[in-house]
């Protein structure tokens, strides 16, 4: 990754329109500044597809079990998953398929101010990250893939919309019986 991948912006009508590659580029520096070694950090997105991040100073991260996520949209296919998501928290998830958790990316502060779901977690400051690199959006490529892309640096998802989500996943795992 580096900054020779970038265009220059074309200009459609009165609008600057940015590629997708310059987003990604865009969205990968900024995540790298929350990276305890950068480059680790860029050796982990070439070799492995995800890299290491620390939460608490650019951003933090809510985790929420699959099965809230999967209950809360109706489905566990892909595709309509990630178009829940970006429906309903307008910002960046990532999927890790180690932990079967999705982690929406938030404001540092969420960890202060996260209400008590069942089941899920806010990353305290300093907490450890698996992070995919900006483009991965499809299973299959890592441990880690984008269940919803980041829009550009420091694009996050609401506190309140990642909490309904939660409460919605729990109220239906709830009314099917499940504990």
């Amino acid at each position: 990754m580096t900054t020779s991948m970038a265009r220059d912006p074309v200009r459609v009508g009165g609008a600057l329109v940015h590629t997708q590659a310059d987003r990604d580029l865009a969205v990968a520096q900024w995540l790298l500044l929350s990276a305890p070694d950068k480059d680790a950090a860029l050796d982990q997105w070439r070799t492995t597809r995800s890299a290491v991040l620390s939460c608490g100073s650019l951003f933090t991260a809510v985790a929420l079990p699959e099965l809230l996520v999967h209950a809360a949209a109706g489905t566990a296919v892909h595709d309509a998953v990630a178009d829940f998501l970006r429906e309903t928290v307008a910002g960046p998830v990532v999927y890790d398929f180690v932990s079967r958790r999705y982690h929406a990316l938030v404001p540092p502060s969420t960890a202060r101010l996260w209400p008590a779901v069942l089941r899920t977690a806010c990353a305290g400051p300093g907490e450890l990250l698996t992070v995919p690199v900006p483009g991965q959006t499809r299973p299959g490529g890592g441990r880690t893939y984008w269940a919803t892309s980041m829009d550009g640096p420091g694009a996050l998802c609401l506190l309140r919309d990642v909490a309904l989500v939660a409460l919605a996943g729990q109220a239906r795992v709830q009314d099917r019986g499940g504990s």
